[in-house]
């Protein structure tokens, strides 16, 4: 607890020092130089050299079957098509089981394509609220090709399938997007259920750093949860207050483009940077981001409790 207080006073002090008295900088000086300063910077520290090792940057993003998701879903494909995103069918996390069902999901897909309107996006979310095929929209930035995969909910079996996939894919981004009550059946309880039965274990969970976006409202609620699920292994967008679709499409959409554009030197703070267009007017002011101070606080928890282990 002395650690994560002296981690907090360091933050104000180094990242908000016109919040303190002069006096109050004194004290906290003083403690900081009494307990030990921590290196923030290392917990700056982006994945993005491992990711774009092979060339490509990918994510899954899972809609609820209600009105709320439908919404979401067509939003997130009006936004994807209307900068250059290429519609097809999803190969990794499309969960037919016969040929001819997955040519029928390609014929549905290539109607789409051919006029990406909202009204076709509508259609197609039913067709996949009725069928467990998912969309992926891929384009080409940089020479690194970015896939962006959705799926609408089916089924606590299919999901525990989807996460599956996902976790043994290499994919970076997790995107949950709808309400919140809906986060357990969408990611922790399939998770749970895979690690019970051995079909995951703890090195799946680590395998490689990945992202989390929670479009959900209140998703803080979650963070600790989701950080100890995926042990300290995974950075995450989310909100203590209301999620809003003006922020979730184009963050989740720019995200990628950013790591495929910028040097793999870039950190957080930097990321921060340059998506802080999507979150000006003050729009989307609670939504916490990684580099923040509750992200650096969680990683610190995560690194004693490694270490508790060993």
């Amino acid at each position: 607890f002395s650690r994560l207080i002296t981690v907090i006073l360091q933050y104000y002090l180094q990242e908000h020092p016109d919040l303190l008295h002069p006096k109050s900088q004194e004290i906290i000086k003083e403690t900081i130089a009494r307990n030990g300063e921590v290196n923030l910077k290392r917990y700056l520290r982006t994945p993005f050299t491992h990711w774009k090792e092979d060339k490509q940057l990918g994510s899954i993003s899972v809609f609820h079957p209600d009105d709320d998701g439908r919404q979401s879903f067509v939003s997130n494909a009006l936004t994807l098509s209307g900068n250059k995103y290429r519609i097809e069918l999803s190969p990794r996390y499309t969960l037919l089981a016969t040929a001819t069902e997955q040519e029928q999901a390609k014929k549905i897909i290539a109607r789409v394509r051919r006029r990406p309107t909202g009204s076709a996006f509508r259609k197609l979310f039913e067709a996949m609220r009725k069928s467990p095929f998912s969309a992926t929209f891929t384009k080409k930035v940089n020479g690194i090709t970015i896939s962006h995969a959705v799926h609408v909910y089916g089924d606590k079996e299919t999901q525990q399938q989807l996460l599956q996939r996902f976790l043994k894919s290499g994919d970076e981004m997790f995107a949950q997007r709808g309400h919140s009550y809906w986060r357990s059946e969408q990611i922790t309880d399939p998770i749970t259920k895979l690690r019970e039965t051995g079909v995951i274990n703890d090195q799946d969970l680590s395998a490689q750093q990945r992202f989390m976006s929670l479009g959900s409202c209140g998703g803080v609620k979650a963070y600790t949860k989701l950080s100890r699920m995926f042990l300290g292994r995974v950075d995450i967008l989310a909100t203590i207050g209301t999620g809003i679709v003006m922020i979730n499409d184009p963050y989740n959409r720019h995200f990628f483009e950013i790591v495929a554009k910028s040097p793999s030197s870039i950190t957080w703070q930097d990321m921060a940077d340059k998506t802080a267009f999507i979150f000006k007017g003050g729009r989307g002011q609670d939504y916490l981001q990684p580099g923040c101070l509750t992200s650096i606080l969680h990683k610190l928890l995560a690194e004693e409790k490694a270490k508790q282990k060993e």
